[in-house]
Order: structure tokens, then C-alpha cells, then sequence
């Protein structure tokens, strides 16, 4: 068995090779600053479906022009660029805005908003998660949204 030490070399190495980053670096990050893997939205505490999603993907991170490749690797790592969740966000299912609300696809089926509806405890991100890095990440994520493919969770 080979240990790598989790060096920047490594964290440029993979930032380099792939799209999704959730390097030893990152997790870390989320782990100081959320503790244990508990989505941030329906509480599960499942640690195999639960993982650091990024608010701002790598993918454009990478796009960005205007970033050196130091920044552009900082912010993929940055425990602000990320929360603990299951799957849903990344698979575009549930979305986070930028006035901190959870919205689900419309196109989902009447069971499944049910389900969603149920499981997601958390409908609004509270403010000890929200800082000014956060909402940046969470700006140019939703750059190129179409907020109308998604409603509200009822009350």
C-alpha cells in the first residue's frame, strides 16, 4: 500500500486531472469548518451518500480567465465553496439561490416532490453557513441558471 502526503503538489496534480475535486485538502476544509458529513439540507447522516458538493464546480472554476491557476486551485479547496450533501445537488435535482433558499426541478414527478418535500428539513441555508466567500460561490454557480426550471418546497 503507497500513503501520498497531501501536499499542494498533489492538490495541483489533481485540480490539473479532473473536473470534480474532492480532494483530501477540501474534505478537510469542510470537515473544520462543518464537522462529521451531515447534509447540510435533509440531515441524513450517512456518511457514503454524503459528500463535500462544491457551490461553485470545479469545471468553471476552471473556465475562469480571470483567475491564476493558484486561485483557481485556492477556490477549489476552499471549505467555503462547499457544503455537505447527498447527491442532489450536484445532479441539478435541488438548487441553492442566492437568497439562500432550496428550490427542487419542476420537471420532477408528483412522488417525487413528495419524497423531496419530506426529506428536506432544511429549506432555507441558515446564516452561520452563509458568509461573503459562500454567496460569491453561490453567485456564479447560478450565473447561468434558469431559475424558472425550479419552484419553492411548500410550506
Amino acid at each position: 500500500m503507497k500513503l501520498t502526503n497531501a501536499t499542494i503538489a498533489l492538490e495541483e496534480s489533481e485540480f490539473r486531472e479532473n473536473d470534480s475535486l474532492r480532494s483530501p485538502r477540501y474534505i478537510y476544509n469542510l470537515l473544520e469548518k462543518y464537522g462529521d458529513k451531515k447534509c447540510a439540507l435533509c440531515e441524513c447522516e450517512i456518511p457514503q451518500i454524503i459528500q463535500g458538493a462544491h457551490i461553485w464546480p470545479v469545471a468553471d472554476i476552471k473556465r475562469d480567465n480571470q483567475l491564476s491557476q493558484y486561485e483557481k486551485l485556492e477556490r477549489a479547496i476552499d471549505g467555503d465553496n462547499g457544503l455537505w450533501l447527498c447527491k442532489l445537488l450536484d445532479a441539478n435535482i435541488i438548487r441553492l439561490f442566492n437568497d439562500c433558499t432550496v428550490k427542487y426541478k419542476k420537471e420532477l414527478s408528483e412522488n417525487q416532490r413528495e419524497y423531496l418535500n419530506e426529506v428536506t428539513t432544511v429549506k432555507v441555508l441558515s446564516s452561520d453557513i452563509v458568509n461573503d466567500r459562500f454567496t460569491e460561490y453561490l453567485t456564479r454557480r447560478n450565473q447561468n441558471v434558469a431559475e424558472h426550471e425550479y419552484a419553492d418546497f411548500p410550506n
